[in-house]
């Protein structure tokens, strides 16, 4: 289930965007502020967070850069009615994944989630895949350090021979 903080200072355009992100399947969280938004994050993982860029206490961008500072891979989607260049270049050095004009057409919304969405689901399964195979290694260097040194020892195995061996054995090129 994909975890969505909705930051966005108008209430019934908070309720309209909720309404819409639920019945796509998303989990939503709301805030009504940065500074809200701040809190929420420290008390939860959010893969992604639409940031409205105007806001009384403290504005997106602001808020943006604490946020990642906490949880640098979270995707931050930038809303704001105010089309200014400074604005979009600042939110993009923050590492904000898109910059949305509002009024935002539902349609538009959801295929933008549904593209950071999946690159969250790519960026899972390589990680998960950087572990697991960070865990074989981990497993298999025992095996590899007694067959190195018996190999040695005997001088019966040629380096290029065992590099190849070896590489055959974890599935990844070390030679």
């Amino acid at each position: 289930m994909t975890r969505v903080l909705l930051v966005e200072d108008h209430a019934l355009n908070r309720e309209v965007a909720t309404d819409l992100l639920q019945s796509a399947g998303l989990v939503v969280e709301s805030a009504e502020n940065g500074r809200a938004a701040l809190e929420k994050v420290r008390g939860a993982q959010f893969a992604v967070i639409l940031m409205d860029m105007l806001m009384p206490e403290m504005d997106g961008l602001e808020a943006t850069r604490a946020i990642r500072s906490q949880q640098p891979e979270v995707k931050v989607i930038i809303l704001t009615a105010y089309d200014e260049f400074a604005s979009s270049q600042e939110a993009l050095r923050l590492g904000a994944v898109d910059y949305l004009l509002k009024p935002v057409r539902p349609s538009v919304l959801l295929e933008v989630l549904s593209r950071v969405r999946a690159q969250v689901a790519e960026e899972h399964r390589s990680r998960h895949s950087t572990a697991e195979t960070q865990l074989r290694l981990q497993a298999a260097l025992p095996l590899v350090e007694a067959r190195l040194v018996h190999s040695l020892v005997r001088g019966d195995t040629p380096p290029r021979q065992m590099a190849e061996q070896l590489d055959a054995y974890l599935g990844k090129q070390i030679s």
